[in-house]
Formats: C-alpha cells, structure tokens, sequence
C-alpha cells in the first residue's frame, strides 16, 4: 500500500521530506548523517593540526648534537662534531624536511660540519657557520641552489670536496686563511 502526500503538506515540511528521501536513498537515517558528517570534520581537523605542528617544529639529536627545525629556521647546537653523511644511504636526519628550509644556523660549540649535512637544501638563502668550526664536510652545502652569500671563518682549515657543488645562485665565499 502507498502513501499519497498532498503537495502543500510536502512543501511545507520540505527538509522533512528531503531527510526521508535521503534515509530512503542511503539507508542513513538524518540523525546518523550528521554524526558522520561531524566525525569526518573533526577527523580532517585533527589531521590538519597534526600536519601544522610537523611541518613547523621538529628536532632530535644527532651524534652529541641537537637539531631543530622551526619556522624555517633549521639550528645545530650543542657541542663537537657533527656527524658524516651520506646521500641515499645515512642522510641528515633533517633531510625529509630539506624543502620546507630556508636558514641555517649552525651555533657555537660546532667543532665541524659533517659531509652531505645540507645537501639539497635547494631553497635555503643564508647560512650562518660560527668560529668554534673548523672543517667543513665533503658535499655539505651540494645542491642548495638558493644559497646567495656565505662566510667562512677564519678558523676553517679544512673544506671538503663539492662543498659548494651547483651553488648556483652563489657568487662568492669570503674565505680568510690562517
């Protein structure tokens, strides 16, 4: 048996009608609906302020190291030397998030800047070394094609091999000997 509605009584109760027909449609009932349709919200901002707090502030530890990656900002602190790395095989721990850096501040107390340790940090335009520094790693600025300027310290004794390999963007490195 099946039910006649009067146009006017479903004009009147047209959010009424348009619950059935979806309930209908999709076996949902309204009700049920919404609380799917509050859980996808607040899954999605969930997610959105996870990926905010990752994509700005992370750090660890590498040999007697502290890295941390804020704003843009990537800082090497502690004290001794930073370890060697590898392309592909042991690279930086910071290099999933090369993209997202723009300055480097290795701060005293680095003794030296390990091998392939900003290698393709291709959008990082400034790069501070201090004076505790004195030797610089194999491919460690490689392919940092923002990189518009940079000083050596004086205290460097020792600058690897491709150092500054496709550094295309810099135009020259102080560089005072000893």
């Amino acid at each position: 048996m099946s039910k006649n509605f009067n146009v006017i009584e479903v004009a009147a109760n047209k959010s009424s009608a348009m619950e059935t027909r979806d309930h209908l449609l999709n076996g949902v009932s309204p009700k049920n609906q919404m609380s799917r349709r509050n859980f996808k919200f607040s899954f999605m901002l969930i997610a959105l302020l996870a990926f905010s707090v990752s994509a700005f502030a992370q750090g660890g530890t590498t040999g007697p190291l502290t890295w941390n990656l804020n704003n843009g900002t990537l800082t090497i602190s502690g004290t001794g030397a930073m370890p060697n790395y590898e392309y592909g095989n042991h690279p930086a721990p910071w290099y999933e998030h090369r993209e997202s850096i723009h300055t480097v501040v290795v701060e005293t107390g680095v003794t030296s800047i390990g091998n392939g340790s900003f290698e393709e940090c291709a959008n990082s335009t400034s790069i501070t070394i201090p004076n505790s520094v004195i030797a610089i790693g194999n491919r460690s600025f490689y392919w940092c094609l923002s990189l518009t300027s940079m000083t050596i310290p004086d205290g460097v004794t020792a600058i690897g091999d491709w150092t500054f390999g496709y550094c295309t963007s810099l135009a020259s490195v102080p560089y005072l000997t000893v």
